[in-house]
């Protein structure tokens, strides 16, 4: 029985981290929590204390700066931009830091971390991360202009993005983050003859990500979680192909809780007929091989990556691990059984 298959009584993963800022903001902000009658929500005007004190004041700066679009539930406990902030952003200025990131969620050895850009584009950071990132252009054909749609504006944005160098190789390693989400099923149809304009040229196209022999069409991909993990794929394609890059290869890294299984099943008929029963390994089995024999696409669970980083004394100032591991109780909890069932 997975976390989501509950019995009568027991909570479910979301229900579960829900409990658990709900404790954490009564216990720290008492007087700022209860939005709507939930302990687990901040008032509007007090969002900010949903982020980590070590970058609160740099990350209201820095999506100042950049022009970023803050996403509606700011506020809310279960925030997965605030949650990949927590966790990333005290790393920013750490290299030795990010390059176990990077080793842990890859399998590689630890790469040389390099800065994002060279800062032609406009940035208002140096730092080795950058977040809610829309590319150079407007790859996907989501702006109503030439120009680059608004990060983080109901578009096609990376949760967060770095530059390595492994074996030589320049890569941008695009990251994918999801804290509770648990859709499972169609999106939203109102807006798909819109996206079939989008992206029917640019999916199945022949430097596309996507085997043109697969037997999918783009409407195979109107279900969660496939929609967005089809768009990240498209989007690191074409930086890779761009030379503004200047990068040999540009990976999609999705990272999630050990215990959100809700994620997981395959929810598109077309691409559960061809066999896959976890949505990650499914979105794999229908990329394109790339030429040069390394994946495009990496899932692994937060605890897995973030776990040695954690573990480690030396970087417990840097990294903020008492404040994760006293917020996000999910990474005390990889193992947790229900009802005695693994």
């Amino acid at each position: 029985m997975t976390q989501n298959q509950r019995k009568p009584g027991l909570l479910n993963f979301k229900q579960l981290q829900e409990k658990a800022h709900g404790d954490y903001f009564r216990t720290n902000f008492p007087n700022e929590c209860g939005y709507k009658g939930s302990d687990h929500r901040l008032k509007p005007d007090h969002f900010a204390l949903n982020l980590n004190p070590a970058i609160r004041d740099k990350a209201m700066r820095y999506f100042e700066d950049n022009d970023i679009a803050w996403r509606l539930h700011k506020n809310h406990g279960r925030s997965s931009q605030v949650c990949c902030l927590n966790f990333l952003m005290p790393l920013v200025e750490e290299p030795q830091l990010l390059s176990q990131f990077v080793a842990n969620a890859l399998g590689i050895a630890s790469p040389e971390i390099l800065p994002v850009s060279d800062n032609k584009e406009g940035l208002r950071s140096n730092w080795l991360v950058e977040f809610e990132w829309v590319g150079q252009d407007n790859y996907l054909n989501e702006s109503r202009s030439s120009k680059p749609p608004r990060r983080g504006a109901i578009v096609t944005s990376e949760d967060a993005i770095l530059r390595c160098r492994s074996a030589r190789k320049a890569e941008l390693l695009l990251i994918a983050w999801k804290y509770t989400e648990d859709d499972n099923g169609p999106i939203d149809k109102k807006r798909n003859h819109v996206r079939f304009v989008r992206y029917k040229d640019i999916l199945f196209a022949e430097d596309g990500p996507f085997g043109r022999d697969i037997g999918l069409t783009v409407q195979d991909f109107f279900f969660h979680p496939f929609h967005q993990l089809a768009r990240q794929m498209m989007l690191a394609k074409r930086m890779e192909k761009d030379p503004k890059h200047r990068v040999d290869r540009v990976r999609v890294l999705h990272l999630s809780p050990y215990g959100n299984t809700a994620l997981h099943p395959v929810s598109s008929p077309s691409i559960a007929a061809l066999g896959h029963t976890d949505s990650f390994d499914a979105i794999s089995s229908v990329l394109d091989p790339p030429a040069d024999g390394v994946p495009r696409f990496t899932s692994r669970t937060i605890e897995e990556v973030f776990a040695p980083i954690l573990a480690n004394p030396g970087t417990t100032g840097a990294a903020g691990a008492d404040y994760l591991l006293g917020r996000y109780t999910f990474l005390n909890q990889a193992a947790v059984t229900l009802g005695g069932q693994p």
